[in-house]
C-alpha cells in the first residue's frame, strides 16, 4: 500500500522502465497484435517466437492463457458442433463451450489411488469417445497436468490426424518443455494443431504473458477474426509484457537445456530428501509409463502430507509462516515448482521448513480421507443455453436434481466438478461440500461458503 509521498516516489522508481515501454497501441510503428502482415516489431516478435518453437506462427498476448483457450476453440470448431474435452480441463475451456454454443462430450481422466491423483488423458478413452460421437469436430486436452503428469498426447494427436480433426492443447504448464530434453515432449513437438502456453508461469515472462502456437496457418484466419471482433483481447495490450515474452523465449533458446537440467536436479534432490521425512510420501518418474501417465515433468514435486496428521491446506498455511508459498494444496497434498530461479540454498531452506512443519503434526489424527472427483453429472442443457437461461438461488440441500446455473471448480487447479447446464446429483453436491469443508476454494460458486447455489429456473 502507498501511504506517503516517499512510497509513491519509490514505486515510480521501481516501475520507471515499464513506464518507458508502456506505449499506446496508437504507436503504429510498433505494430499490432491484431495484424498478421507487415514487418513491425510486434510482427517480428511473432515470427521469432514461432521459429523458436518450430511452428508456423505464434500469437503472444498479455491477457493470460484463459482467453486464448476460448479463441482457439472458436477458430477450429464450427459454432454448435460437438467437441471432445478432458473433464479436468481449465474452467476457461468451459467458457469456450458457452461462447461457441458447443456440445461438450467429456472423457474423464483415470484416477490413480496409489498417488491419489487423476492421470492425464489416455488414448483409449479418447478413442472410445470418438467411436460414441463420430460427429466430434475437435479434441481438447490438457498437457501436462498441474501436477506435471504428461498423458498420451502424441497418440491422441495421431488418432485425431487419422480422422481429420484438430487437437487443441491447453499447455499452460508446458511452456518450457520444448527447450529441455529432460522434460516431457512438448505438445507442439508432438504435432498438436494449436497449443496455448502460459509463458509467465515458469519461463519468466511478466504476469499474464502467454502464447498461442499454430502448427500450420490453417486456423489463423478464423483465429484473427475472433481476436479482432469478440473483444477477448484488449486493444490496449501491454508492450512490457510482450517484451518480457520475447526475452524469456530468447533466453530459453540459448540456455534452456542447461538451466532446466539444473532445475530437475534440484527437484530430484528435494523429492528424495522429502520422501525420508516421517509422514511424507511422494512419487517420481518411476510412476510413469502407462496409459494416461507417459512421462512426468520432474520439476514439479507433489508431497502427500496426510501421514503427518495435517491436511494439505493446513500444511500450506504453516509453511506460509516461514514465508514459503507452495504452488497449490489439496486436502492431502502440497505441490512445489522448481524453476531456473531455484537455488540450492532455496531447496535446503524448503526441506528444513517441510521437516519442521511435518514434525508439528498430530500423528494420532487420522489421515484425511481423500475423495476423487465424482463422474461428470448428466448434461441437461448445452452450456450456452444454460448460461443465458433464467436462474434462481436455492439452498444446497434443496438443489438435488436441479440443473446447475453455475460452473464450480476447486481452485487451484480450476477443474470443474459441475458445469453450467448439468444436473446436480448427490455425489457432486457432497464432493463440493467436502472441498469447501476441507479448506478449498470453490471458484465460480456464487456462495463461497456453499450454503446456497444458483440453478436454472424452471
Amino acid at each position: 500500500m502507498i501511504r506517503s509521498l516517499g512510497d509513491f516516489d519509490g514505486a515510480v522508481h521501481l516501475l520507471r522502465g515499464a513506464f518507458l515501454l508502456d506505449h499506446s497501441v496508437s504507436v503504429s510503428k510498433l505494430g499490432s497484435l491484431f495484424r498478421r502482415d507487415g514487418n513491425a516489431p510486434v510482427q517480428q516478435l511473432k515470427r521469432a517466437i514461432a521459429d523458436a518453437y518450430g511452428v508456423a506462427w505464434s500469437f503472444p498476448a498479455s491477457c493470460g492463457t484463459s482467453p486464448l483457450n476460448v479463441l482457439a476453440l472458436l477458430a477450429v470448431a464450427p459454432h454448435g458442433s460437438t467437441v471432445l474435452v478432458n473433464r479436468d480441463c481449465h474452467v476457461s475451456v468451459h467458457a469456450a463451450m458457452v461462447h461457441g454454443g458447443y456440445r461438450p462430450v467429456y472423457y474423464a481422466s483415470r484416477f490413480d489411488p496409489t498417488i491419489n491423483l487423476p492421470l492425464g488423458p489416455a488414448v483409449e478413452d479418447v478413442e472410445a469417445a470418438l467411436l460414441a460421437y463420430p460427429d466430434a469436430r475437435c479434441i481438447v486436452m490438457t498437457y501436462p497436468s498441474y501436477f506435471g503428469i504428461a498423458g498420451d498426447c502424441g497418440a491422441i494427436v495421431e488418432l485425431a490426424r487419422a480422422r481429420g480433426i484438430p487437437v487443441v492443447v491447453d499447455a499452460a504448464h508446458g511452456a518450457p518443455l520444448h527447450f529441455c530434453s529432460g522434460l516431457p515432449e512438448a505438445a507442439e513437438d508432438l504435432g498438436a494443431d494449436v497449443v496455448l502456453q502460459s509463458t509467465h508461469k515458469t519461463m519468466g515472462a511478466l504476469s499474464q504473458g502467454s502464447v498461442a502456437l499454430f502448427r500450420t496457418d490453417e486456423y489463423l484466419d478464423p483465429f484473427y477474426a475472433a481476436v479482432t471482433h469478440l473483444g477477448l483481447i484488449s486493444t490496449s495490450f501491454s508492450y512490457p509484457t510482450l517484451s518480457s515474452i520475447e526475452l524469456s523465449v530468447a533466453r530459453h533458446q540459448i540456455e534452456g537445456e542447461d538451466t532446466w537440467r539444473r532445475s530437475i536436479d534440484e527437484a530430484e534432490r528435494f523429492r528424495a530428501e522429502a520422501a525420508r521425512i516421517d509422514g511424507i510420501a511422494t512419487f517420481g518418474i518411476d510412476a510413469a509409463g502407462r496409459p494416461g501417465f507417459r512421462d512426468l515433468d520432474r520439476t514439479r514435486v507433489t508431497l502427500d502430507v496426510s501421514g503427518t496428521g495435517l491436511t494439505g491446506y493446513e500444511f500450506d498455511e504453516l509453511l506460509a509462516d516461514s514465508e514459503i508459498y507452495a504452488e497449490m494444496a489439496t486436502a492431502r497434498q502440497v505441490l512445489f515448482l522448481f524453476t531456473p530461479g531455484t537455488r540450492p540454498e532455496d531447496t535446503s531452506y524448503l526441506l528444513a521448513a517441510v521437516e519442521r512443519v511435518a514434525a508439528s503434526g498430530d500423528r494420532t489424527r487420522p489421515a484425511s480421507a481423500y475423495r476423487s472427483p465424482p463422474p461428470p453429472p448428466a448434461m441437461a442443457m448445452i452450456p450456452r443455453d444454460a448460461h443465458f437461461a433464467p436462474k434462481r438461488t436455492v439452498r444446497v440441500d434443496d438443489a438435488l436434481g436441479a440443473v446447475s446455473g453455475e460452473t464450480i471448480a476447486p481452485y487451484p487447479p480450476g477443474c470443474a466438478v459441475v458445469a453450467v447446464g448439468e444436473r446436480l446429483d448427490a455425489a457432486t453436491l457432497e464432493y463440493l461440500e467436502y472441498v469447501q469443508a476441507s479448506g478449498g476454494e470453490l471458484y465460480g460458486a456464487s456462495d463461497p461458503k456453499f450454503h446456497t447455489i444458483t440453478i436454472i429456473d424452471g
